[in-house]
């Protein structure tokens, strides 16, 4: 029976522990949140879906929200700190960085640090557990979220020559497109839903610009262009008080029922019902709407094919 941690705190979307892993070897897991863990002493092994990976301080475990974790191991000396952020965080984040940085990070949660990065993990850790510390309630979401990002990005410059070695049947000019279309979305997906428009101003047909991004990122365009009205949408009627009409002007629908059809779609619950109960596991939901269009996903992160 797999456990989940549905203690941690929904409201401020974030918690901090500072402890080992303490008792329960062998009892499987799912965080609920993003989960990123700084060993500080000690040895651990931990099964990430159905992976064994060894812990010690030189390293860094990033666990994705609906992984299965297990402790197998653990001296007694063994001790680390947990940071954990809500999926929504992750989904922002994400938006802003190459997509084939969170491919890489799924299929490879275990780092070793050399000494900058791990100075940057505890300086991460000590603003993180700062910002939870402040009385001023109203901004440690957005503080969190921002220190969050800055992270992932020193993160993922760290990581760069490490994808560009594991890049070699991807060329240079599908990366140069893949990185356009992107570039394209974040300043055009309010109004530009349509493939069509992205493969124009991108000089391709759709269907070559689909077979590029197919081949790099494993999704189609338009599961991406989906997914990013989607997230945008959840994060207007969460942090918004915003009428949903005008969430679905804002987001380029041509009507109200528009739009509700589309969340419905994704998320198989109305934007009122969300709005009425915002901490359903909708990610979650839109996590396995990807997985059942696109069975060979996961397996293709595990095998460690090419974003």
């Amino acid at each position: 029976m797999i456990k989940t941690y549905k203690d941690w705190d929904k409201e401020l979307y974030f918690c901090c522990v500072k402890s080992g892993f303490g008792e329960g070897l062998g009892e499987k897991f799912m965080p609920g949140k993003v989960v990123i863990v700084f060993p500080d002493s000690g040895e651990a092994k931990v099964m990430l879906n159905e992976k064994v990976y060894s812990l010690n301080p030189s390293q860094m475990l990033f666990m994705h929200p609906h992984s299965v974790v297990s402790l197998q191991s653990c001296s007694k000396d063994f001790s680390c700190r947990l940071i954990a952020l809500t999926p929504a965080m992750q989904e922002t984040a994400f938006m802003q960085i190459e997509f084939s940085f969170f491919g890489m990070i799924l299929r490879q949660p275990c780092w070793t640090l050399d000494d900058d990065m791990k100075r940057l993990g505890q300086s991460f850790y000590t603003m993180f557990e700062h910002i939870c510390n402040m009385s001023q309630t109203d901004v440690k979401t957005d503080l969190i979220s921002d220190l969050f990002l800055l992270f992932l990005r020193m993160f993922y410059e760290y990581t760069k020559p490490i994808i560009q070695k594991e890049r070699p049947s991807t060329t240079v000019m599908s990366r140069s497109l893949v990185g356009r279309f992107f570039h394209l979305l974040r300043l055009n997906f309010r109004s530009e839903h349509r493939v069509i428009f992205y493969a124009d101003r991108l000089c391709v047909t759709p269907k070559y610009l689909g077979q590029v991004i197919r081949g790099t990122v494993g999704v189609t365009p338009k599961d991406i262009i989906d997914r990013t009205l989607a997230m945008e949408a959840l994060n207007l009627l969460r942090h918004t008080d915003k009428p949903i009409q005008e969430i679905s002007d804002i987001l380029g629908f041509v009507d109200q029922s528009y739009f509700g059809r589309f969340f419905k779609r994704i998320f198989d619950l109305s934007p009122m019902q969300f709005r009425a109960n915002p901490n359903m596991d909708v990610l979650k939901q839109l996590d396995d709407m990807l997985d059942v269009k696109y069975p060979d996903l996961k397996e293709a992160w595990k095998s460690g094919r090419e974003f």
